[in-house]
């Protein structure tokens, strides 16, 4: 009797810590989940890509929006400006530390489409000297024929997009901006 006392008791010890297992090892997994998804929070906070476009802007916007992305840029939310009557969105960046750009951007005009050749006839109109292909489109470099400003411009999922920069660029260093442009 005394032995089979000792071996029910036992055995509602053993019950009792395998319940008492499973609770702390519920509270454990909870805390873990809680903890792992702080730290994917916060690194997303810390180093997610987050927009320069305020979200009010992007609301009209109607084409393809590219931005700079990367190393050795430096684009500020508060340079972003939206014309809604031209539907033109323009924002400055600093490339290389030395050299600021204006972007602009804009949906492509029909005729570029809708009419063969035309798109080439317009980037030779407004200066149009060399041209190379990058991950998101052919690039055209300009000089405008009336004030030998230089440009780059480009045509392709339906935005017409202008960079100028504030002093001239090197061939090299146009392809290395145009590597770090991307479709939002």
């Amino acid at each position: 009797m005394v032995l089979l006392f000792c071996k029910v008791k036992f055995q509602a010890m053993a019950y009792a810590t395998v319940s008492d297992m499973v609770k702390v090892s519920k509270t454990f997994f909870v805390l873990v989940a809680v903890g792992l998804l702080s730290c994917l929070v916060i690194a997303w906070l810390l180093f997610g890509r987050h927009s320069i476009i305020p979200k009010q802007i992007q609301a009209q916007l109607t084409s393809t929006v590219f931005l700079p992305q990367g190393d050795n840029l430096n684009t500020s939310s508060r340079t972003v400006k939206y014309d809604k009557s031209l539907r033109l969105l323009s924002f400055r960046t600093q490339i290389y530390d030395v050299t600021a750009v204006t972007v602009s951007e804009q949906p492509s005009p029909d005729a570029f489409v809708d009419i063969p050749g035309y798109q080439d006839k317009f980037f030779q109109a407004i200066g149009g000297y060399k041209t190379f292909e990058t991950t998101v489109g052919v690039v055209h470099l300009v000089k405008d024929p009336k004030n030998g400003q230089q440009a780059a411009a480009m045509s392709t999922k339906g935005t017409l997009l202008f960079v100028k920069p504030d002093k001239e660029l090197s061939e090299d260093q146009w392809r290395a901006f145009f590597l770090r442009v991307k479709a939002e």
